[in-house]
């Protein structure tokens, strides 16, 4: 018995490059990010080499602003298997284990009375929003 083809009428499957939805319809095969990956084109990370897979993965996982659980989710992959990726290839990790946060709160108390958005003032001190937020919910407890 042969695999059933993915077929854009009965699959809600995201597009496996960047999780898009299929748009509907049956005249457009294409997602938006450019690939053709319905009804039963078969994801180019799924059939290329390892190698080319793990440079792939390395050349996003540079770029701070593509999110972790994204990129495994673009691969098939879990965030810890991507991080391991990463570490075996030497690349400095987003956020290696134990290291000490070490933000300055008077900065971020700040940037944040600045109208600068939690998001943005994590990207700039290296640290997870809930982090931030954290410090922000300090201070306020605090007055």
């Amino acid at each position: 018995m042969s695999a059933r083809p993915h077929h854009p009428m009965t699959s809600p499957d995201p597009c496996p490059v960047c999780a898009g939805h299929w748009p509907g319809d049956t005249s457009d095969l294409v997602c938006q990010c450019g690939t053709t990956c319905w009804p039963t084109t078969i994801p180019e990370e799924i059939s290329m080499s390892t190698d080319d897979r793990n440079a792939r993965i390395l050349a996003m996982y540079v770029k701070p602003e593509i999110l972790l659980k994204d990129i495994a989710a673009t691969f098939g992959l879990t965030s810890a298997r991507i991080t391991q990726i990463a570490r075996a290839a030497q690349v400095p990790l987003r956020r290696p284990q134990n290291r000490p946060k070490g933000i300055n709160r008077g900065k971020v108390i700040e940037d944040h009375q600045n109208g600068i958005s939690v998001t943005q003032i994590a990207v700039r001190h290296g640290v997870t929003e809930s982090t931030i937020r954290h410090h922000l919910d300090q201070v306020a407890t605090a007055a």
